[in-house]
């Protein structure tokens, strides 16, 4: 039973079919903020069937719980904080899950899910870039929105002169899309360097693990050939990141590749370069909010950069309102009035949870960071850690933030102790 849901878990983890709430904070003038609306997803259902299987460390909740609640109680609008807090406590959870369940029996569950679900995605943003459309039908279902190339609002690619609608695939942007592929990826690759399964485990267990009926087994053999077939997902990932054109993804893979060929070739320099990474990636975040704000508003640039420069001076100005503590998980937009929060998800940290909120993610990141990391996870990490200095899409939709939690749930495991670089 626990292989089948997370099976299904890791397959629908790029899916947003959920159930939305629409209550009266939810408007921002006049307009329906998706990032207000509670909602209840189908994947929120399958991390509830995992919490029998959840075998240790629940205790260190209780840190958590309690700067929630003060987080909570001092926002400006404590329910929006509250409901915040409560994916916050999803999240750490399924973390906590995958930190703890035994990945020898469900290392090619997981494979095989998070490779199919990858090549799924793919054909879907193929499907709607070919036709410059969204295909609709079933996949309306899986979180597909309904637009064409011609929709106001959506993210467009010049083609010879040509505007062609970027993929969405089952994803609220392209960026999201295309950094979900990135990570996916690297999380494949991070199991080829697990250990052996080891030898206490019976034969007899392995054979139950292998019957089925025949259609199970046709689908085994689809799976196992995905798993065995890093250059096919290799393609599909490249082509990926074509049909989405995100620059934002590009910038990231650039530095994951070189880091790369650092790893292999200087891994002492990678070494000390970890030491300062959070530190750097907060300062150049607050480095850019501060000139956003002081900017001389003659100069002209693209206005997709514009707003984030304009998002990144209101972050700085809802901290200064309450710069201890913030004001309050998922408060920006009542705080400064906007239907979209910073394209940076460390000013989204400040400016919500405030100097206290900051310390604690410098911490945390100092901390993971410190660890003997396997290599596939940590430059998954590093582009993480990248692409959040651009966009916001790790801290705010479903199915990055659930990735996220399933690759740092990853990233703390022993196992995770070959071929890695740390102490």
């Amino acid at each position: 039973m626990e292989r089948l849901i997370v099976f299904a878990l890791v397959f629908l983890l790029p899916t947003q079919l959920a159930y939305h709430f629409w209550p009266q904070f939810s408007y921002i003038h006049g307009l329906r903020v998706d990032y207000l609306s509670p909602a209840i997803y189908l994947t929120d259902i399958l991390i509830v069937l995992l919490l029998p299987y959840i075998k240790k460390r629940l205790h260190l909740l209780i840190p958590v719980i309690f700067f929630a609640l003060i987080n909570t109680i001092f926002a400006q609008l404590p329910l929006a904080a509250l409901l915040k807090w409560l994916t916050m406590l999803k999240l750490i959870v399924l973390g906590f899950y995958f930190y703890s369940c035994d990945l020898n029996k469900l290392k090619r569950t997981i494979v095989a899910a998070l490779s199919l679900s990858l090549i799924t995605v793919f054909l879907v943003g193929l499907a709607q870039f070919i036709l410059q459309k969204t295909i609709g039908g079933p996949l309306y279902l899986l979180g597909e929105r309904s637009f064409t190339s011609s929709t106001p609002g959506i993210s467009l690619m010049n083609f010879f002169g040509k505007s062609l609608m970027r993929a969405y695939s089952t994803f609220s942007h392209p960026n999201s899309f295309a950094g979900f592929v990135v990570v996916s990826f690297l999380i494949i690759l991070s199991y080829d360097i697990l250990p052996a399964q080891k030898s206490g485990v019976s034969l007899q267990g392995r054979m139950t693990y292998q019957r089925s009926i025949h259609l199970r087994s046709k689908l085994r053999s689809v799976f196992e050939c995905c798993y065995k077939r890093r250059f096919f997902l290799f393609v599909v990932v490249a082509l990926s990141l074509l049909l989405t054109l995100s620059l934002n993804a590009a910038i990231g893979v650039s530095l994951v590749i070189i880091f790369f060929f650092v790893m292999n070739n200087f891994p002492k320099i990678v070494k000390k370069m970890k030491a300062f990474l959070p530190l750097a990636l907060i300062g150049l975040s607050l480095l850019f909010a501060v000139a956003s704000s002081v900017m001389p508003g003659g100069i002209t640039v693209k206005e997709s950069y514009k707003e984030r420069v304009v998002l990144a001076g209101k972050a700085i100005k809802a901290f200064s309102t309450k710069p201890m503590l913030g004001v309050g998980l998922n408060n920006f937009f009542f705080s400064t009035k906007s239907i979209q929060p910073p394209h940076n998800i460390y000013l989204i940290v400040l400016s919500e949870t405030g100097i206290v909120g900051i310390i604690i993610l410098f911490l945390l990141l100092s901390k993971l960071l410190s660890r003997r990391l396997n290599k596939y996870l940590f430059l998954a990490i590093f582009f993480v850690f990248v692409t959040g200095l651009f966009d916001h899409y790790w801290f705010t939709l479903q199915q990055n933030q659930l990735l996220l939690s399933f690759l740092l749930g990853l990233a703390v495991r022993k196992e995770y102790s070959n071929n890695l670089y740390g102490k």
